[in-house]
């Protein structure tokens, strides 16, 4: 996992740096290690750099102010909800059961991220260190949109800047390149199995990979 991630934000400041984003040895340090890499990896180091461009940046105490208050409230409202995992899912007496049970897992889950991105802000700020949004608005998108740039907008920015136009984007082979950014997502979401489900692979990845199919597939449609 820590490979996948470094890696990714390495090939950000390669091509950033070289598209003319401006950036030194020390910037490159940075953006490699700050600690929330681990939920942002996919950033782009040219988001990371205009974002914070003077080491010497005073702290928004306001700004720092309202990100802890609000990792604060989303952690109360996460504790107060029933816990639902996944066996309870699966042994839901009737699809009714099994809908609003999949509804709390999925409400808890999403302030659970928006408590921990919430609270990893507040923490950056104490440094005078700026992140990019994440993860926020989750429940309240008004649009499958919307949803979609709150929850994982932006993994579907790293492959487009970093796969889709490099390759041409819609001039030249566009199919070919869909199926390439879908590839490179499906491999993204797969490397940790191996680790995770070591005598179960072909099992654990088949979901995923067709995941990835069916996506190409009817986009390129």
């Amino acid at each position: 996992g820590l490979f996948v991630y470094m890696l990714l934000r390495h090939v950000s400041w390669v091509v950033d740096v070289r598209r003319g984003t401006p950036g030194t040895l020390l910037d490159y340090c940075c953006f490699q290690v700050f600690y929330p890499c681990c939920y942002g990896a996919t950033e782009r180091f040219a988001d990371f750099r205009a974002r914070n461009p003077d080491p010497g940046a005073i702290i928004d105490e306001s700004e720092l102010f309202r990100a802890a208050v609000r990792g604060a409230v989303y952690s109360l409202v996460w504790l107060a909800f029933p816990p639902v995992d996944l066996a309870s899912l699966l042994t839901a007496p009737g699809r009714l059961a099994f809908a609003v049970a999949y509804l709390l897992f999925f409400v808890r889950a999403s302030l659970f991220l928006m408590a921990t991105w919430s609270t990893l802000q507040a923490m950056a700020l104490c440094w005078a260190m700026r992140m990019h949004p994440n993860l926020a608005g989750i429940l309240a998108a008004r649009s499958p949109s919307h949803f979609w740039c709150a929850w994982r907008g932006r993994m579907t920015r790293w492959v487009v800047e970093y796969v889709y136009i490099p390759l041409g984007g819609i001039r030249a082979h566009q199919v070919r390149n869909v199926f390439a950014v879908f590839a490179v997502s499906a491999a993204w979401h797969t490397l940790t199995i191996p680790f995770l489900l070591p005598g179960r692979l072909p099992a654990a990845l088949a979901p995923i990979v067709a995941w990835a199919l069916v996506n190409a597939i009817v986009l390129s449609v």
